[in-house]
């Protein structure tokens, strides 16, 4: 009697499993089918509004989240050119959660009246409208090749060059960086830095950026210190190896 009482309860709690699991299974969305959400939740993003990555990849409203699944959201937000990655869950309830990984980017780069984003790798990416770009700093004036074809921009030499100027600043000081305003090529010629809150721009030149930086820090420090006793200054040109010349404005 007890054996057969022990097999009817070891049946019953097969059953009650069964069911369970078949339940949990029917009830949880798979990310792999299609499911009706409410919304979706963008987190990560720093050069895009959430708004503006949602329009991209063509989430309007809720009206767009009709029979969508997890995968299909994931691969129209890394369609955008920003994005190195998106990660995509379910909450548990009914909204999608996202979180995107940006590209990396070094600067922005103005040519032919147009903004284009810089990679560490050199890559351009075009400027979307809205794009939160202002705390990059501007790379101006590339140098410009006449060719068969016409005229183009040889890229890579003068971005290798500003990319190398702005990698030593940061590296070298992280205020000086967060004041690099822009970085004028002058279309092959002696490169020019803009800081700002500096009333006078910094002839970079060509070269030896290491060594032009580290002078540039000795004097930035004293910069901060002194009060405005580089307020009269008309520039500061670093071009020629161990001076520091400073270009001081002439009495009127």
């Amino acid at each position: 009697m007890k054996e057969r009482l022990s097999k009817i309860l070891g049946l019953l709690l097969f059953i009650f499993l069964t069911v369970t699991i078949i339940s949990l299974s029917i009830s949880s969305p798979s990310i792999d089918e299609a499911n009706n959400f409410s919304g979706i939740e963008v987190t990560g993003n720093k050069l895009f509004s959430a708004s503006d990555y949602l329009e991209f990849a063509g989430f309007y409203d809720s009206t767009s989240l009709l029979n969508i699944t997890l995968p299909s959201v994931k691969i129209r937000f890394e369609k955008h050119p920003y994005v190195v990655k998106a990660d995509v869950e379910f909450d548990g309830e009914d909204r999608i959660l996202v979180e995107l990984q940006e590209r990396n980017f070094m600067a922005v780069v103005f040519e032919n009246q147009k903004f284009s984003l810089l990679t560490e790798n050199y890559e351009t990416v075009p400027v979307f409208n809205n794009t939160n770009f202002y705390e990059l700093p501007i790379v101006t004036n590339p140098k410009a090749v006449k060719k068969k074809s016409g005229v183009t921009f040889e890229k890579k030499p003068e971005l290798i060059q500003a990319l190398k100027i702005i990698d030593a600043i940061k590296f070298c000081d992280e205020e000086m960086y967060t004041k690099l305003a822009e970085i004028n090529l002058h279309k092959g010629g002696d490169v020019i830095l803009t800081f700002t809150g500096l009333d006078y721009p910094v002839i970079f030149g060509r070269g030896s950026e290491a060594v032009k930086v580290l002078a540039l820090k000795e004097v930035w420090n004293q910069i901060k210190s002194s009060g405005n006793i580089y307020s009269k200054l008309e520039y500061l040109d670093l071009r020629f190896r161990e001076q520091i010349l400073l270009g001081k404005k002439e009495k009127s």
